[in-house]
């Protein structure tokens, strides 16, 4: 018998039958005593799970391992590895689970996400998000030549994003088998990369119907584990006879199957409202009853009862609620926000000022320029005093501890402007949408998607002081519209979808007679005839529409198996 354990890759398992039950070793020696009774393995990421049965203490082991012989076709023996975990756990007084060291890792989020600062620095920093945040160029991180995070930057491929987080996580991903064409593929959503490192993983592959394949191998003292990416629609064909009552060693027993009508479904890709930037006229945001009074009155250090006092002049609001247009403000009307985003369902709403779209010399967006006038708006100057930008709403708070004279006697006689350039973001988010399927077979669930970190949409408004100079190339602004790339998005999504295992309506379970079929998840399933009618119509299907295997349970105890299926 050899030592070494091929892995799945490597030799054709086809046919292939176990010599005997696996057998568990601990730090490389057989525990005769530890009898396996059960092993699950689930896709899309082969994560693993056995259930043993003992008496006495817990073995005090490093490295625990299930393996299994089998017979290839040809008589040689190989060893599969099935299960490799570190830490077991007590279930009851006789069994012991043991969940794979990969599920383990899995669980963990990322620690450390290096990240280029605003002044070019690698930092390292907890989460982020891969969405158009890739850095220029690579950067070494754990040894390895990979993009990084930025602040703004270019989006990410499916390739970078898999190398880029395997660098991150100190993972080892193999991805030779990635097609070409999923390989430079733009992702399809923002990715989060504060959640576990699962989730991570999962975000970048189910939505291309990728997976993760392991191949453990056990060569000397050492346990050797490649992890693959691969596409599902390129997994290993398995071809399973099925049960006859003249035929009692057939494979399959018995199937449940759930197909659900196809139907129409709705997609909708929302992104952030666009943002314009613009020249905003601002109205006093205080009672008019408290004007007109003493200087003193309204000097922070000097007042008698400042805090009476203490919006006259100093408080200019937009108005952009129409909180400001009753009593006792009596301000107008409300600004007319659905005129500013060119949307008329727009309705009045608190927003707040932003900073403009127009860069300055650092390349950064312009914090908002507050300017006053003391001739009713013919002439504007830059306000050098304290400033402090409202939160709640869009509106700036005069700060000094005494207002200038001239604007103070502007103020009272009624003459005095203030003026605010910088940007507001729409409530309405940008929408596109899309309906895929028959729609009088029914409605599925729509797709909602958010795709605020990926697309934007900003621009100058004629409105904003900037707007001649960006005309004329003085000045730049960062004006985006992505409206044309976020539907070819979408409709890139939709497609892609249908290729993926999230997009298989359909699910079976088949019940397999004895535990040793060689069946992984990311299979294609396949029958191979010798079949009773109703079961061949259920196979027939299956094969028509790419059943792909998405866990398998191997049960020792009861020397059956259990698939589960999607199609």
């Amino acid at each position: 018998m050899m030592s070494a354990c091929a892995s799945l890759a490597s030799v054709s398992l086809a046919g292939a039958r176990p010599v005997d039950r696996p057998m568990v070793l601990l730090d490389g020696v057989i525990e005769p005593r530890l009898n396996v009774l059960k092993v699950e393995m689930t896709g899309p990421l082969d994560e693993r799970l056995a259930l043993l049965s003992m008496t006495g203490p817990m073995p005090a082991a490093q490295q625990w391992l299930i393996v299994q012989a089998l017979r290839l076709c040809d008589g040689q023996i190989r060893r599969r590895v099935l299960v490799h975990g570190k830490w077991p756990r007590w279930i009851d007084s006789d069994r012991i689970e043991l969940r794979g060291a990969w599920s383990e890792l899995l669980d963990e989020p990322l620690e450390q996400v290096p990240t280029l600062d605003r002044e070019g620095s690698l930092v390292l920093q907890s989460g982020g998000w891969l969405a158009a945040t890739r850095s220029d160029g690579g950067h070494d991180v754990d040894g390895r030549q990979v993009y990084v995070l930025q602040h703004e930057g270019a989006a990410w491929t499916v390739r970078q994003a898999l190398e880029s987080v395997s660098a991150f996580a100190g993972l080892a991903l193999n991805l030779s088998a990635l097609p070409r064409e999923t390989a430079d593929a733009p992702l399809v959503a923002p990715i989060d990369l504060s959640l576990s490192l699962r989730r991570v993983l999962e975000q970048v592959l189910e939505p291309y119907g990728l997976c993760v394949t392991r191949d453990l191998s056990y060569e000397g003292h050492s346990l050797i584990e490649r992890r693959n990416v691969r596409s599902l629609s390129r997994g290993r064909c398995v071809r399973m006879r099925w049960a006859r009552e003249n035929q009692p060693l057939g494979e399959v027993l018995r199937m449940s199957k759930r197909n659900p009508r196809a139907g129409s479904r709705l997609w909708l890709a929302q992104a952030g409202g666009p943002m314009v930037e613009s020249t905003f006229p601002m109205v006093g945001g205080w009672d008019p009853n408290l004007e007109g009074a003493a200087d003193d009155e309204y000097d922070r250090s000097a007042g008698s009862n400042f805090s009476l006092y203490a919006n006259v002049y100093r408080h200019w609001v937009l108005n952009e609620d129409g909180a400001y247009s009753g009593e006792p403000f009596n301000r107008g009307v409300a600004y007319d926000l659905a005129g500013l985003f060119r949307e008329s369902a727009v309705a009045p709403t608190a927003l707040r000022f932003l900073s403009c779209v127009t860069l300055d010399d650092a390349g950064r967006g312009r914090d908002p320029i507050v300017e006053f006038s003391t001739d009713g708006g013919l002439n504007w100057s830059r306000w050098a005093g304290r400033l402090q930008m409202l939160s709640d709403r869009a509106g700036v708070y005069l700060n000094d501890t005494t207002l200038p004279a001239a604007f103070l006697s502007a103020a009272k006689a009624g003459s005095a402007r203030v003026r605010v350039t910088a940007s507001l973001r729409s409530p309405l988010p940008v929408s596109v949408q899309r309906w895929q399927g028959n729609p009088f077979t029914g409605l599925l669930p729509p797709r909602r998607l958010d795709l605020s970190k990926m697309f934007t949409f900003r621009h100058v408004d004629p409105s904003s002081i900037h707007y001649d100079d960006v005309g004329n190339g003085a000045l730049i602004a960062d004006e985006r519209d992505d409206g044309s790339a976020m539907t070819k998005w979408l409709i890139d999504r939709m497609w892609r979808c249908q290729q993926s295992l999230s997009s298989r309506e359909g699910q079976a379970t088949l019940k397999l007679l004895d535990a040793d079929v060689v069946v992984h998840p990311g299979d294609q399933l396949l029958d191979a005839g010798a079949a009773a009618r109703d079961l061949d119509e259920q196979a027939q299907a299956l094969r028509r529409e790419g059943g792909i295997v998405t866990a398998v349970a191997f049960d020792f105890s009861a020397a059956a198996t259990t698939v589960q299926l999607r199609f």
